[in-house]
């Protein structure tokens, strides 16, 4: 999968599997329109497996790695670094996955991955971030300096900010070799359409159904 560099802008797109819910391309998107605006070369890993974890994406950059946990909520929510989330519903709260240790073992699992490949003495970012928007209601950390939290406001700011973990462009097509990710040559073609359309079927349905409840209490 050796593709030469012919401008300072490339921008290289690998994906494990195409992406199957709105969170992960909405975040797509704005990495890559922060890219496009920095203008240098950079990898994007799209929805793959590494070390029994499932990333929903990873950015290289020069400067920077950033694994990025995607979580679209289309109900309030509450959660702390520690302990389970809550997702608050109008029949009460229900436990979710907590997706600061999420975004952190995949911090993990991509460091012992790039181990492999070549030795790091750092780790790479981290962050959550919540798309297209934190529900209205929500009472959500913001993190800690292992993983931040926040929606797709933080992107910019997480993606110029230095890891100590660093790999050259070189080392980042030795790794998507590695894990046998899929070069793919536009950002759309990682969508799963079937799937998107459904899960926008789904919010729909529950948005309809939150504003049929509410009109009766």
């Amino acid at each position: 999968m050796s593709h030469d560099i012919t401008s300072c802008s490339s921008i290289r797109i690998c994906m494990g599997q195409p992406i199957e819910n709105r969170s992960e391309y909405g975040c797509l998107l704005a990495v890559h329109e922060v890219l496009m605006a920095l203008n240098e070369w950079s990898y994007i890993f799209v929805n793959f497996h590494v070390e029994g974890r499932q990333i929903d994406l990873a950015v290289f950059t020069a400067t920077t790695i950033l694994v990025i946990e995607a979580k679209g909520y289309s109900l309030p929510v509450t959660g702390e670094i520690n302990g389970p989330w809550l997702q608050h519903g109008p029949f009460g709260g229900k436990k979710i996955r907590n997706a600061y240790n999420q975004a952190l073992d995949g911090k993990y699992a991509l460091r012992n991955a790039i181990q492999k490949v070549t030795n790091i003495d750092s780790y790479p970012n981290a962050s959550v971030i919540i798309a297209p928007n934190i529900p209205k209601g929500s009472r959500l950390t913001i993190g800690d300096f292992k993983v931040h939290i926040g929606g797709l406001e933080l992107v910019p700011t997480i993606l110029q900010q230095a890891s100590g973990a660093n790999l050259t462009f070189v080392q980042c097509e030795k790794l998507a070799e590695q894990l046998g990710l899929e070069f793919i040559l536009n950002k759309d073609a990682v969508l799963n359409r079937t799937v998107l359309d459904a899960d926008r079927m789904y919010d729909i349905y529950t948005q309809s159904f939150l504003e049929f409840y509410e009109s009766y209490t």
